[in-house]
């Protein structure tokens, strides 16, 4: 019986976005075993994205399924700062990083920290025969006039994160350097190896940086959210030279801590 991890699909976005649907895709090929996307109601396992103040909120359907366990968390976060997270120890095996633990109540060192897709450091994704820039809007940011004016100012390509995985993960891959105003975006382009800046347009001063914070803070990571519209009048090395990588044996611990974490699930 396939693994049911929960899925986030928005009504404005309904096919989803790379950070909300990766979870199961990246299961399946980090540990070998079937995936599938589930709701709230009936998920074993909810993974990666800043989900875990609505999953709390949508817990009573869980009900409506005879399930009266909360799922297992493994590497998710929240969205921004909030009250108390009362979340049952048992059912807690990692968690996306400081910020998000902090809110669950766990003392520093207490469970494993990290965002699954650290794990894409891991798979043997196809080597690419070309590679360019790229700008990564959040999904919300598609069609912002800055980050679609960002790109052809530096004459880079646009990743859709509404893409399937596969073709998002091959452009991530085929990066010499990854703008990103997404989350997911920025964490795929460190794990694969890519250099990377963070990156907010006028647009998106909605998005809390908390999430970003939280996330690196698990790999003992500082990034300055920079605007479009002055990134685009740098140079090529002012760009590298803003740009941030993580080191590898910093993701390998993360991805180390992700895998023994997952084994009550298996």
């Amino acid at each position: 019986m396939p693994l049911r991890v929960y899925t986030y699909r928005s009504r404005r976005f309904p096919a989803g976005n790379f950070g909300d649907v990766i979870s199961p895709w990246l299961i399946e090929r980090v540990f070998d075993i079937p995936a599938r996307a589930a709701d709230v109601g009936d998920c074993d396992l909810v993974a990666a994205g800043s989900v875990l103040d609505l999953v709390m909120s949508r817990r009573w359907r869980r009900w409506l399924h005879g399930k009266f366990e909360l799922p297992y968390l493994w590497g998710t976060g929240t969205a921004r700062p909030g009250p108390l997270i009362q979340y049952p120890r048992q059912r807690l095996l990692a968690l996306r990083g400081p910020s998000t633990a902090q809110r669950c109540g766990c003392a520093e060192g207490e469970l494993p920290l990290g965002d699954p897709v650290w794990l894409l450091a891991e798979l043997q994704l196809a080597t690419p025969t070309t590679r360019k820039i790229n700008v990564i809007p959040h999904i919300s940011h598609a069609q912002d006039r800055e980050m679609r004016n960002l790109a052809i100012r530096l004459g880079a390509g646009l990743i859709d994160l509404g893409a399937d995985i596969d073709s998002v993960c091959a452009s991530i891959k085929a990066s010499t350097l990854v703008i990103s105003s997404s989350l997911h975006g920025l964490l795929g382009a460190l794990a694969l190896g890519i250099p990377a800046i963070w990156c907010t347009p006028d647009s998106g001063r909605g998005l809390h940086p908390w999430k970003f914070s939280d996330a690196l803070g698990a790999v003992d990571t500082k990034m300055v959210c920079h605007r479009p519209e002055t990134l685009a009048t740098l140079s090529m090395d002012a760009l590298y030279d803003l740009a941030t990588q993580v080191s590898t044996a910093r993701i390998a611990e993360r991805c180390d801590a992700l895998r023994s974490a997952f084994s009550p699930v298996l």
